[in-house]
């Protein structure tokens, strides 16, 4: 990777958690109008659970698949039946 990829990549990284701020600070206003702060806080510790627990199952799940390539797909092992 260059500097000017890698520069690039950060540029969007950077891009991307900048969008998602501004959408939590909107969303964070508009449950306000419905509901208190201590439950929008409640809110998003559980939406952070249930991504941890998710990306958990995930890499339950990918572990217990077996080996895969960069692909995505399962590993294929020459000289064997893959």
């Amino acid at each position: 990777m260059t500097d000017d990829q890698a520069r690039d990549n950060l540029k969007q990284i950077i891009a991307v958690s900048k969008n998602e701020l501004n959408m939590t600070e909107d969303y964070f206003a508009k449950f306000q109008k419905v509901i208190s702060a201590r439950q929008v806080a409640q809110l998003y510790k559980a939406e952070r659970e249930f991504g941890r627990v998710m990306m958990k199952e995930m890499k339950t799940e990918r572990q217990a698949s077996g080996p895969r390539g960069r692909s995505g797909r399962p590993a294929v092992n020459p000289g064997t039946s893959n």
